[in-house]
């Protein structure tokens, strides 16, 4: 189970800076008839099956790099790179953006996030939390050219009952972390559609408000004029897009085109 974990967080590294003392400890205890993740004494969550432990620190381990980060705001999304941008894809869970990312990974391109996205304060940048790609069973007959990969991968139980794999985030490491935090190029709001159809079209910024709320969000502290005003001059200067998809490669290189 250690090994599992260690592999899933095998990308997810901070380097340190003055006292490292203050780190988080995060405890995994049986307690039949299933198993509980803690911070030190506070319980997070609980899950039933051992199958079902890696999915649980994926998630909550998360949070908490968020939460102890000094990130402003976190969205519910993916961020992938191409050494000197970045393109931020928020969705809710379903709309494709984990598969993207993962065919995206598969094209060269490296993932900064996966699931959540930290933002720094004005100027507003992206932090990257670079752990593995959660893929859930439905993604993976569509990504036929990572098959042979994904079929080596172990699977776990996700606790609404579904199945889940994760991706090594290809290129992360390649890059320094003096480059870090990154300054996002554009905002695609990705949405697999079962039609053929592939289209990529600008937004409104009042559009771009309603999706990101949509898409899930978190701010840390108070609601503010001046943290309004901060994101929404930051939308003001980025490109925002929605893509509809049916077709990887035809995804995969409009999000190219975004980042050349």
């Amino acid at each position: 189970m250690i090994e599992a974990i260690g592999e899933v967080f095998d990308g997810f590294r901070i380097e340190p800076t003055g006292n490292t003392s203050g780190g988080t400890r995060l405890l995994i205890r049986q307690m039949p008839p299933g198993w509980g993740l803690f911070e030190e004494a506070r319980e997070l969550a609980r899950c039933r099956s051992r199958d079902s432990v890696v999915p649980l620190v994926h998630t909550h381990a998360l949070m908490l790099g968020y939460l102890r980060s000094s990130g402003m705001a976190a969205v519910h999304g993916a961020a992938l790179s191409n050494g000197k941008t970045c393109v931020l894809m928020p969705g809710s869970s379903g709309c494709g953006k984990s598969t993207l990312t993962a065919a995206l990974v598969g094209a060269g391109f490296a993932c900064l996030a996966d699931d959540i996205a930290v933002l720094t304060d004005s100027p507003v940048r992206l932090r990257p939390m670079p752990v593995r790609i959660a893929l859930k069973q439905g993604s993976w007959p569509l990504l036929s050219r990572l098959r042979a990969h994904l079929d080596a991968l172990p699977e776990y139980a996700l606790t609404e009952g579904s199945r889940v794999k994760y991706l090594s985030p290809a290129g992360v490491r390649a890059q320094s972390l003096s480059q870090f935090p990154v300054e996002m190029s554009s905002l695609v709001f990705p949405r697999y559609v079962s039609g053929p159809k592939n289209e990529l079209r600008r937004i409104s910024k009042g559009d771009t408000f309603g999706k990101l709320f949509a898409a899930g969000h978190d701010l840390k502290g108070p609601f503010s004029e001046s943290r309004v005003r901060t994101v929404t001059d930051w939308l003001r200067e980025t490109p925002c897009f929605e893509l509809e998809f049916s077709d990887l490669d035809a995804a995969t290189g409009r999000i190219a085109e975004l980042l050349s």
